[in-house]
């Protein structure tokens, strides 16, 4: 990860912390915490949060698309955001599979 792509990531988790404060009203301590686990992140909280991240990023996020592990921690969040926003970029480009890597060594 380059340092322009980290300092993005830890601009978004600010961004995604302040949602949780000040929009849900729920304090998360890590950015590594897990929502899911703890029980801060339920299909009520999470629909607010899909529309408050729509609503700061002016981005449209299809609920059907979406895997609620993607959204388990801030991280997380800030990871899926990143490739949300910039879906071009090098670093939001999946690693390859074997498949890739085999079909390109074949040819």
């Amino acid at each position: 990860m380059t340092d322009e792509s980290s300092k993005r990531i830890h601009d978004l988790e600010q961004q995604i912390l302040q949602i949780f404060a000040d929009v849900i009203f729920i304090e998360v301590t890590s950015n590594d915490l897990n929502l899911i686990e703890e029980g801060l992140l339920d299909s009520l909280v999470f629909v607010d949060l899909i529309m408050s991240l729509q609503e700061r990023f002016q981005i449209e996020l299809s609920i059907a698309d979406l895997e609620f592990e993607q959204f388990q921690s801030v991280r997380h969040i800030a990871n899926y955001m990143s490739q949300q926003l910039d879906p071009g970029g090098a670093e939001s480009s999946p690693p390859p599979t074997d498949d890739i890597r085999r079909e390109a060594a074949e040819s």
